[in-house]
């Protein structure tokens, strides 16, 4: 028995040492660029979040000045899967675990949606490493705690029951995806509508799928799973926005459409101004740098991902919506906005190398050169475009000004209200009230030093310098303590940034 034989006899066994190993490593990293004061306010706000639920206050939080419920801002309700893990260990490091875990375990779909289609259960375990090593997943992973990367994971499982028509099972997913912010509506939308495609026409690969699918099943999916996917996400969309966000914010329309604004002011006039002025939207969508992202997104599948037009003609809208943003943000592998993109991506790549492998594109080792072709395209996205790891896992000493940051953090008392910069903020002890420095209308507290009782900012940042020195140019604030590039200062009546008096 040959080297693939045996790995077929252990792929069980191999997919989970795979999968610890993954879990393990990206949560070391994690946590190493956490405490090396690279994750910003977002990982504190999440914090704080799950905290006041604990101490019986749900979703509380006074980061913003439009609400005091962070379910006013977006449905954030995938948070409480990962309050179990925060209610045994209180730490950023237990919520960045979580969501490795959650991560990491959705190779399992992908391993048998491989296996499924590819017949082979070595090319299957190939493929699950191929998506765990893909850099919007591991890039996604590591950027903080992101509700976008959750929803990757549960709309691949959520592939994986269409594939094998468990529709009662497919619904826990489908529950936990829409749970993951207003956009996963949209996810879950396509890939409803990726399920009446098939129903319309049976695909030939999915046809040959499971050994456990009827004969009758095998020409045409049911339409009650395309149907239940789209009703569902309607449903939960109009619920979150005409009647959840309303609830808990004055706040007129959804937050953040307003990346959208130049577009229009609602996603009606937004979806109009790109469908009548198409050169517009064509200049907009087309440029060298989005141009070399799409490069960077297909190159790791070895472009198997093109070869299918179902899968393609459902990913274009999410495509689009990224593309359109004039955020950068949203159109890299560096952060967690192609969380729906991926699954589409890695079963369309799938499909692609099964339909070269029934035709025997390359002969008999179709399969072998297909995989070789993805293991290679993934080692060049990671020379190309940057692996993370390696910065992440190589010795940590800390810096003066990490232990700066971490001594002053710790004479913060736990009840006073901060406000903070960016990324000193998740190193600060879980509090009710937490402000972010230098404070804005689009999101949070336009005034922070206004709210707040204490402030711990890192003088070296001009945007965080130049709110500090105003506020204390204003009067009521003394320095209790200043190491490094860190400043700690307290507000006291009459004080104008001079020491702290004693009692």
């Amino acid at each position: 028995i040959g080297i693939l034989g045996r790995i077929n006899q252990h792929a069980r066994l191999l997919l989970t040492v795979l999968i610890v190993g993954y879990v393990v490593v990206i949560t070391v990293a994690a946590i190493r660029r956490f405490q090396t004061y690279d994750m910003g306010f977002d990982l504190a706000l999440i914090q704080q979040v799950l905290w006041n639920t604990l101490h019986g206050r749900p979703f509380e939080t006074y980061a913003y000045d439009f609400t005091t419920n962070l379910l006013g801002t977006d449905s954030f309700f995938v948070l409480l899967v990962l309050l179990p893990f925060y209610a045994i260990f209180p730490n950023p490091a237990a919520l960045l675990a979580g969501e490795t875990l959650i991560v990491g375990t959705s190779a399992i779909p992908v391993y048998l949606l491989a296996r499924d289609h590819l017949k082979q259960r070595w090319a299957a375990l190939a493929v699950a490493a191929a998506y765990l090593a893909y850099l919007p997943v591991m890039w996604g992973n590591l950027y903080e705690v992101r509700e976008r990367v959750m929803a990757m994971a549960w709309v691949l499982w959520l592939l994986l029951c269409i594939e094998r028509r468990w529709y009662w099972r497919m619904l826990i997913p489908t529950i936990l995806a829409l749970s993951c912010r207003l956009d996963s509506t949209i996810g879950v939308a396509l890939v409803g509508c990726y399920a009446l495609l098939l129903r319309w026409r049976g695909d030939a690969s999915s046809q040959q799928a499971h050994e456990d699918i009827s004969d009758r099943d095998r020409h045409a999916l049911p339409r009650r799973f395309g149907l239940t996917l789209i009703v569902a996400a309607a449903a939960w969309y109009l619920f979150v926005t005409k009647i959840m966000i309303p609830s808990f914010t004055n706040r007129s329309g959804y937050l953040f459409l307003e990346h959208y604004g130049y577009l229009g002011n609602s996603p009606t006039e937004v979806i109009i101004n790109v469908v009548i002025h198409p050169f517009n939207t064509l200049r907009i969508l087309f440029t060298p740098q989005k141009l070399w992202f799409l490069f960077a997104m297909f190159l790791p599948f070895a472009f198997l991902s093109l070869l299918n037009w179902r899968l393609l003609l459902v990913m274009i809208p999410l495509y689009g919506l990224n593309l359109i943003s004039p955020r950068r943000i949203q159109w890299d592998v560096y952060h967690h906005y192609q969380g729906l993109i991926v699954p589409l991506m890695v079963l369309a790549a799938i499909y692609g190398l099964a339909m070269l492998v029934r035709r025997q594109i390359l002969g008999p080792h179709t399969l072998g050169w297909g995989i070789t072709a993805v293991l290679v395209g993934m080692l060049i996205s990671h020379a190309v475009f940057g692996d993370p790891l390696p910065k992440m896992l190589t010795h940590w000493h800390p810096t003066p000004d990490e232990i700066a940051g971490n001594t002053l953090a710790k004479r913060v008392p736990d009840d006073a209200a901060v406000a903070t910069g960016n990324l000193v903020a998740p190193h600060l002890a879980p509090r009710r009230q937490l402000f972010l420095v230098p404070g804005g209308a689009f999101y949070y507290v336009e005034e922070p030093f206004a709210k707040a009782q204490y402030a711990l900012v890192d003088m070296h940042k001009a945007d965080e310098r130049s709110a500090t020195e105003a506020a204390i140019a204003k009067g009521g604030w003394c320095q209790i303590d200043k190491q490094a590039d860190y400043l700690l200062i307290k507000k006291q009546p009459g004080a104008h940034g001079e020491r702290c008096a004693t009692p």
